[in-house]
């Protein structure tokens, strides 16, 4: 089955590169199977500024769309929406792991306004290794229908928010000691690893997510 894909206005897409498209059958219910057409974009120069400061490509800030059609097309139903945005989110979770992250665990669900349409709207709080620190991740997922039959738009994405693990104190006493082992690459000092929360913002991360999920189409 043909699938168009999702479209975000470019406007909205300053900074962002596509690093994915795909077409896949994200779920199978027996009587219903679905087929999305996803994009997936990164923010580049914050995961350019993190694998500077990490050594590692792990911690990404991206964001996806995707348009999802069933086959056959059923009417419209809140038990149809429901079983679709449960899929989905068990999906996304998946996903999110898939990407490397830690502990993911689904906190929240509740409405979403999208351009006048009811969205689910889900939240994830996972973790992610940063070379020596770990760091915590926020993600969300939003899954509406569409005028169309059958058919659901979903978006969503993840960004880091915070440091909240550092190597211990002595550790870092150890490392500036002109004598002391210089450790063998895999991390940051723990005055890099500390500097990472500089280059959070996740207010704006968040703010900067809801109107991609909003301009979806």
């Amino acid at each position: 089955m043909s699938v168009p894909p999702p479209t975000v206005p470019e406007d909205r897409l300053g900074g962002w590169v596509l690093s994915e498209s795909s077409v896949d059958r994200p779920f199978d219910a027996g009587l219903v199977r679905a087929t999305a057409h996803t994009a997936v974009y990164e923010d580049a120069a914050l995961h350019e500024h993190l694998a500077e400061r990490t050594g590692r490509d792990r911690i990404r800030r991206f964001f996806f769309a995707s348009r999802l059609l069933l086959e056959p097309r059923p009417p419209a139903s809140r038990t149809l929406w429901r079983l679709v945005a449960d899929r989905s989110m068990a999906g996304f979770e998946d996903e999110l792991r898939e990407r490397g992250f830690l502990a993911v665990e689904r906190t929240e669900e509740r409405r979403f306004d999208v351009r006048g349409t009811e969205a689910r709207l889900a939240r994830y709080d996972a973790r992610s290794r940063a070379g020596e620190a770990v760091v915590s991740v926020r993600g969300w997922l939003a899954v509406w229908p569409t005028d169309a039959r059958g058919e659901f738009l979903l978006a969503g994405g993840a960004y880091p928010t915070s440091v909240v693990e550092s190597p211990r104190d002595e550790e870092d006493t150890r490392s500036s000691d002109e004598n002391a082992p210089s450790g063998d690459g895999d991390g940051p000092s723990a005055d890099s690893a500390a500097s990472l929360t500089g280059a959070f913002d996740p207010n704006r991360f968040r703010e900067e997510l809801f109107a991609l999920i909003r301009a979806t189409q």
